[in-house]
């Protein structure tokens, strides 16, 4: 959807200056220390971090406590697994 956006005349985006710095600062972290994070955009400016281990966490939250607040994050896990829920 992005790409569409951008690539339309006139083109059109909803990111911001901070949905940029967190792509950005999410890739030269994963470029220079090894870093199992990725990120995602929803359909607006918000970004969703990825982490492969938890210790990440803190380590991203410092790295973007300069543009973020603490209560700017929400910090979640992955769910339960699927299941079929038989009716009654």
């Amino acid at each position: 959807m992005h790409s569409v956006m951008l690539t339309s005349t006139p083109s059109l985006m909803y990111w911001n200056e901070k949905t940029l710095i967190v792509m950005k600062k999410i890739q030269d972290l994963r470029e220079q220390y090894g870093y199992i994070a990725f990120f995602s955009i929803d359909a607006g400016a918000n970004v969703k971090i990825f982490c492969c281990n938890n210790s990440y966490i803190s380590l991203i939250m410092q790295e973007l406590s300069d543009y973020f607040n603490k209560e700017d994050f929400l910090i979640s896990s992955i769910g339960n697994d699927a299941y079929v829920q038989k009716n009654s």
